[in-house]
């Protein structure tokens, strides 16, 4: 019987190993907040990560929710770590800035997929 660990571990092997060659730089940004009391900005977390783009089928864009152009991008969610906040969170993928959506988990906890659009 598969274990969640078990299926984590296959799911990273499959996306760096197998499918490795697809995988391009994500940057994920959360900026840092403004304290007026030092003047200065505290906080903020970057992470560079790999992540695979991958297209919607035609059938799941309705041109409200998910227009042309959108894309996903799956990533190995255990090499996540900063809190991704699609509200502000900046992102840059191969280079080029995106826009993600809210996020979606995979039931073990092995994936983890951004609706993205170009900025």
């Amino acid at each position: 019987m598969a274990t969640r660990a078990g299926f984590q571990r296959l799911s990273a092997k499959l996306q760096n190993r197998t499918f490795g060659d697809f995988q391009r730089d994500l940057v994920l940004a959360n900026a840092g907040v403004y304290d007026p009391i030092t003047g200065g900005v505290t906080g903020g977390d970057t992470q560079t990560l790999k992540g695979i783009r991958l297209a919607y089928n035609q059938s799941e864009v309705d041109g409200q929710n998910i227009k042309q152009g959108d894309f996903k991008i799956i990533l190995v969610k255990q090499e996540l770590t900063i809190d991704v906040r699609p509200d502000s969170t900046s992102a840059v993928y191969d280079g080029v800035p995106i826009h993600i959506m809210p996020t979606k988990d995979d039931p073990a906890d092995a994936a983890l997929i951004f609706q993205a659009m170009e900025k």
